[in-house]
């Protein structure tokens, strides 16, 4: 397998995800762990209704129509997104010890995958 075809395997980025938990625990302990679950989960949320808007945005430029609840959900959601990073680095500011570092090294985790993906899919 190429690193193009890995990049593009959805399960490579569960593993990176596995892994640096696993790296965040090893480093920081259980408190490091979690930070960089919570980093992880908060970034991948707004990423997702960032994408959710996207496509709502393609979506009425072309000729699909799209419900209004559907359109609703996805603003929504966007709305939300630093709510949800902020009280995610609240949560791991709560927890202490090296949970806000870990918290950041998840969201960028996340974002180095997002690029990581955008250049293998061109």
């Amino acid at each position: 397998m190429t690193l193009r075809g890995l990049a593009r395997w959805p399960a490579s980025y569960a593993g990176a995800a596995l892994l640096s938990v696993g790296i965040g625990g090893l480093s920081h302990g259980p408190k490091g762990a979690a930070g960089v679950a919570i980093g992880i989960a908060a970034t991948g949320f707004g990423l997702f209704a960032l994408w959710r808007v996207m496509r709502l945005l393609g979506d009425t430029c072309g000729d699909r129509k799209t419900p209004p609840r559907e359109a609703l959900g996805a603003i929504a959601a966007l709305l939300l997104k630093f709510p949800v990073l902020f009280g995610g680095f609240a949560a791991a500011r709560a927890l202490g010890d090296g949970a806000p570092p870990c918290f950041l090294g998840g969201l960028g985790l996340v974002y180095s995958a997002l690029i990581v993906w955008a250049l293998a899919a061109s």
